[in-house]
């Protein structure tokens, strides 16, 4: 009995990881990118392996979340290493999925801002 239970748990942890949201592997810069891409599938990474001037404004909330933690993140440590500041945001995303991510970024004020800074830079470009 007991070895029948220990079969249908195992079967119903196995089914239930099956189709779940893929997530972020922020354990190389590689691994971050690559995963970036397979969970917004539906962004236009083009061949530098960023969004185009026009989807920056129009950014699934979870990409656009770590983008803006990326800005902020070189922002806040200018001067510094660069891949040291992206390897600490990628830490702090590491294991989420876009739904997590897009949560993060409401409860950190994130979404929305890469909106504002191509506004930015449109303004200042006139």
């Amino acid at each position: 009995m007991k070895l029948i239970s220990i079969l249908s748990l195992t079967v119903l942890f196995i089914l239930s990881s099956c189709g779940s949201e893929p997530t972020f592997d922020g354990s190389s810069e590689e691994a971050a990118e690559s995963s970036l891409m397979d969970m917004f599938s539906s962004v236009d990474f083009g061949e530098n392996g960023k969004p185009s001037e026009d989807e920056m404004t129009n950014l699934p909330p979870g990409l656009e979340t770590y983008m803006c933690a990326g800005v902020q993140a070189a922002f806040s440590s200018f001067g510094q290493d660069p891949a040291a500041a992206m390897a600490s945001v990628n830490e702090t995303f590491n294991g989420m999925t876009a739904s997590e991510m897009a949560a993060y970024g409401e409860e950190n004020d994130l979404i929305g801002c890469m909106t504002k800074m191509m506004e930015g830079l449109k303004k200042l470009g006139n």
